[in-house]
């Protein structure tokens, strides 16, 4: 009797070690939430099991990988790429960068996009990091796993819970079915960062609003026998951070989402986690293999106490064996329809060319993944939302982009505040239009005692199979080199009298090749009207010479542009070729200072050829080297004096504030250059860069002794260096620099510049 007693209970003993459950909770934390994939990697290597997971924000994207059957190895890998990094920082990889669409930028601090609705109210949606690439991202690597679950979270490799916010009924909200991807995706849309998404015909927001450690979800949901808790959110700081606040406010959003997530819901029978993440920032994803450490460590410390509680056993040959059986039913990326929904029929006519679906069957993720990024390179349409379902209707996948509702007009407000008397304020606008055509509407204005511009553009992008846009353009320029010194001069250094005035009216037409290639023809009527003075000494009761030069120019131009920034850039490569013709009727007045007396009057035909390439190579984590060729070539002659020649002429503008200096030794119709750029990064935010250039020119300009121009033949000893060593601060609304300048020419030589924001100018007609 006794033996069968025994015999029971250890039946029922082991009946229930058998039937032990497991829920991991991962909490909220940013960045400090990639720690939970050394949590996972600790217990899958001690054979702890993993029965349910539930996930609050980056918690929710480690939880969401591991119940889709991707290891923790394949985690740690995917976490710790540079895609991961460039997604949740918002970078579109360089791949699948669009050129077609790229814009000159102007020098912009802050970036405000509207919505206008019929009663003319507007509302601001700005939002710090784009989300295009994460959201991509994460639909191609979800929907499979939600195809084979059936849209059921509890069919997963393992059941899985994603914590999201209501913020209108302030409640927390808890999903499990659907889109897997855009479950994890919503679960960190923190206010501000990323746009919010619907789920379930809501606008949903970052778990840890209201959530951050959702041990309650895994004990109502699924009743576990233990739970692993892990918390790497805590209170900030114990007490005020003085010595730091100044650094630490760039991360204020954040905190809001770290409350101290105590370990009270958890009893004595399960086991809390907290890995030591303090040292690290909330918001920065690139040490993520310590952070993963970080977990590791501490769920390693704690697994003596995990043994003790939790008496099963899964292999990591078992969990292999069924990840293969999981991951075996997923099928092929066969692509049979889009569909696009909150888009009229003519916009859905537009978009559905984007992806060259009429001339196939289906498509190919490839595809697909060409057609989004085509799509959005454009900024009006950045607020599309992708998902991947598959349909058993169509035995295929189809890619749903829902719209979002859009920015209908888009403020910028910037300039430049230099050492010198440079620096301008800037103001640009765009309206977006989109119905069958889709317009963009943009006005750029400068203003400042140097330079004044007003351009205005009207780009038509066209529905066709192939896309190509037109765009009218108009431009006014006036640049006033009169007054520009640098900061540091000799006693009577000649002072540059210009004040040139250029205006062209016209029309680009712009097209793609492939994915990184434009090409733009374009056309225009010249107007220009330049004042001088022959001499570096102006008098008040000297007239400035005049010339007006009209007429009209055509060419083309073939160009891509993958730099990081659009000033003091450290990778990427620009490059672009350029060809014009003009046919230029020039009319010139002399004035007091000229030798000549009589009107004259010329016609000229010209033609022009530009190449530049610039590449930056990374040669370590700290340092990069950049090179620059640049070259040209002409048949243009000399106009009527040497004054009037030298403002017509290409120049080269080596450094930050050339194209500030009006430097006669840096222009010629034809010439070679080329520059070296050594850029030591301290740190992400902040470069040193030591930058040498020579240019020599083919045919020099130089002044004869009546005032005219003449071109000389090439002289070796002709070559023009410039060189520059700079200490640049990478802000978030443009540079700070501080820059020691030298110039090997007769007007210039030694200058220091210093300047916040982008040097960014508009073109001239001539360029």
């Amino acid at each position: 009797m006794p033996r069968v007693i025994i015999y029971i209970f250890l039946m029922f003993s082991s009946t229930f070690i058998f039937a032990q459950k497991v829920a991991l909770v991962l909490s909220g934390g940013g960045s400090k939430g990639i720690a939970h994939v050394g949590v996972i990697k600790a217990l899958e290597e001690n054979n702890i099991p993993i029965d349910y997971i539930v996930g609050t924000s980056m918690g929710s994207v480690v939880g969401g990988c591991y119940a889709a059957g991707y290891s923790a190895r394949e985690i740690d890998s995917l976490i710790s790429s540079r895609n991961f990094q460039s997604w949740v920082k918002g970078d579109i990889h360089l791949e699948n960068n669009y050129h077609f669409n790229d814009e000159d930028g102007g020098p912009s601090w802050i970036n405000l996009d509207f919505s206008l609705d019929s009663l003319f109210s507007s509302t601001i949606n700005s939002t710090l990091v784009s989300d295009l690439a994460i959201n991509f991202a994460l639909a191609e690597r979800f929907s499979r796993q939600s195809e084979i679950s059936n849209y059921n979270f509890d069919s997963l490799y393992v059941p899985f819970r994603a914590v999201a916010s209501d913020i209108f009924t302030q409640n927390s909200e808890v999903i499990d079915s659907g889109s897997l991807g855009s479950a994890v995706r919503v679960s960190f849309s923190a206010p501000q960062f990323y746009r919010p998404i619907k789920v379930n015909n809501k606008y949903l927001f970052d778990g840890g609003l209201y959530n951050n450690f959702p041990v309650d979800v895994a004990q109502n949901v699924f009743d576990p026998d233990i739970i692993i808790g892990v918390n790497v959110s805590r209170k900030a700081f114990e007490k005020y951070p003085y010595d730091k606040d100044d650094d630490l406010i760039s991360d204020a959003l954040i905190y809001t989402l770290l409350d101290n997530s105590e370990s009270s819901q958890l009893d004595s029978l399960d086991v809390y986690i907290q890995p030591d993440v303090s040292e690290f920032s909330s918001l920065n994803f690139s040490n993520s293999q310590a952070m993963i450490d970080s977990g590791y460590i501490a769920t390693m410390r704690k697994m003596d106490e995990i043994k003790a509680k939790i008496d099963r056993r899964t292999s990591v040959e078992q969990l292999s064996k069924s990840r293969i059986t999981f991951n075996s039913n997923r099928k092929p990326f066969v692509f049979k329809s889009i569909e696009l929904h909150n888009f009229t029929d003519r916009q859905k006519i537009f978009i559905e060319r984007a992806f060259k679906f009429q001339k196939r069957d289906f498509l190919s993720l490839e595809d697909i993944k060409r057609g989004y990024y085509r799509l959005v390179s454009e900024e009006y349409f950045k607020t599309i939302y992708p998902e991947i379902i598959y349909s058993n209707e169509l035995d295929g996948f189809v890619l749903h982009l829902y719209g979002r509702p859009s920015n209908t007009f888009n403020v910028q407000l910037g300039g430049l505040v230099a050492s010198r008397n440079v620096g301008h304020v800037y103001l640009g606008l765009k309206h977006y239009r989109f119905n069958k055509y889709f317009t963009k509407t943009y006005l750029n204005l400068f203003t400042s005692s140097f330079h004044r511009s007003v351009q205005f553009n009207t780009r038509f992008l066209l529905p066709t199979a192939k896309p190509i846009y037109l765009e009218p353009e108009t431009l006014y320029n006036n640049w006033n080199y009169t007054s520009v010194n640098e900061l540091f001069l000799q006693d009577n250094h000649p002072v540059t009298i210009y004040n040139l005035t250029d205006r062209k009216y016209g029309l680009n037409i712009g097209m793609p090749f492939g994915k990184q290639y434009q090409l733009l023809l374009s056309g225009h009527i010249i107007n220009n009207v330049n004042h001088f003075s022959n001499n570096n000494v102006l008098i008040s009761t000297d007239t400035l010479d005049e010339q007006l030069i009209s007429g009209v120019r055509a060419g083309f131009s073939f160009s891509m542009n993958t730099l990081d920034r659009p000033t003091y850039a450290s990778k990427g490569r620009l490059g672009y070729i350029t060809a014009d013709g003009f046919q230029l009727k020039e009319i010139y007045t002399p004035g007091s200072t000229s030798v000549l007396e009589n009107i004259q009057t010329d016609y000229y035909n010209w033609y022009r050829m530009k190449l530049r390439f610039e590449h930056y190579i990374k040669l370590s984590k700290s340092y990069s080297i950049g090179y620059l060729l640049e070259g040209h070539v002409s048949n243009s002659l000399s106009m009527s004096n040497y004054k009037s020649t030298i403002i017509n002429t290409p120049a080269f503008y080596p450094l930050q504030d050339s194209k500030t200096l009006f430097i006669d030794e840096l222009r010629a119709y034809n010439y070679a250059s080329v520059g070296i750029r050594n850029v030591f990064s301290i740190n992400k935010k902040f470069d040193a860069r030591l930058e040498g250039y020579a240019f020599m020119p083919i045919n020099k300009i130089i002044s004869g002794n009546n005032q005219n121009a003449i071109i000389s033949k090439f002289d070796a000893n002709e070559i023009s260096l410039a060189s520059t060593f700079s200490l640049v601060f990478h802000s978030p609304v443009g540079p700070i620099a501080l820059n020691a300048n030298y110039y090997n020419t007769s007007s210039n030589g030694f200058g220091v510049f210093a300047h916040f924001g982008y040097i960014l100018f508009s073109k001239t007609s001539m360029e």
